[in-house]
């Protein structure tokens, strides 16, 4: 018997850009969801997105190099998918990417703050920043955020993601919030398809700990001793993510011929 059969496939982007530990993260977390994972970059990634995969998944990392990886095939073919009904599941870095604008300030060695303007690929029809600056040196800029999703207060590890001026709200669906209201993950519909849009990153566990809390430091002894404490809620995060990717709406025309 073919333990595959009916198994459900999710494509992972592990190209130039994504953090390693991310990856990692989301590999166990869609194993442990019942996919069958293919990790890809560049023009495997592109090749294997034509295959229309279940779910295609994009961790977070430095998105202008997401750009470079993929180039313009890459790019049109997630939009292709997407506006065919496929799912994306964008995190942090690949939430930035999405946008159609990107204002990123990054902390730099010398203490120094450079805001870094830029274009996204446009499936987000919003304007994509960070509040603090990101330091991608240390785990300054690191916490655990304080979040709403429905009457639950939770908390998630949350380092740099984007915050949003959306140029259009139609569609758009958000479902988890920071404390401010602002939206911290959000289901928006493209075409036929959807983006899942994640600012936050309930993936991370001890058994898959971002690069920043890996160092032997005291710092980050307390924020490992605080990831072990928010595993239930990234674990209600999680639920709620796989409840709209598992949703499938039935056409109106198949609603009508059904009855």
């Amino acid at each position: 018997m073919d333990e595959n059969k009916g198994k459900k496939t999710a494509l992972l982007y592990d190209g130039s850009g994504a953090y390693p530990s991310g990856v990692v993260a989301w590999g166990q977390v869609l194993q442990a969801r019942g996919y069958d994972v293919v990790k890809a970059s560049g023009d495997v990634f592109t090749q294997k997105l034509s295959a229309n995969p279940d779910l295609v998944a994009i961790p977070g990392g430095h998105s202008a190099k997401y750009n470079e990886d993929l180039g313009r095939d890459g790019i049109a073919t997630i939009s292709s998918y997407v506006q065919n009904g496929g799912t994306l599941l964008a995190v942090c870095g690949g939430a930035y990417f999405l946008s159609e604008d990107i204002s990123f300030k990054m902390l730099e060695r010398d203490g120094s703050v450079t805001l870094k303007d830029k274009k996204g690929i446009g499936l987000i029809a919003a304007r994509s920043f960070n509040v603090a600056a990101y330091d991608d040196y240390g785990s300054s800029s690191a916490q655990f955020a304080t979040l709403r999703m429905g009457a639950d207060y939770l908390h998630a590890y949350y380092n740099g993601g984007p915050r949003y001026e959306f140029y259009s709200k139609n569609q758009m669906f958000p479902f988890l919030f920071f404390e401010d209201g602002a939206e911290a993950g959000v289901q928006i519909k493209v075409g036929r398809g959807r983006v899942i849009a994640l600012s936050v990153h309930p993936e991370y566990s001890m058994k898959a700990l971002p690069e920043e809390l890996q160092k032997l430091h005291p710092a980050q002894e307390k924020m490992r001793a605080q990831m072990r404490g928010v595993k239930s809620d990234h674990d209600m995060i999680l639920d709620q993510i796989f409840t709209r990717i598992n949703f499938v709406q039935i056409p109106v025309a198949e609603r009508r011929h059904a009855r």
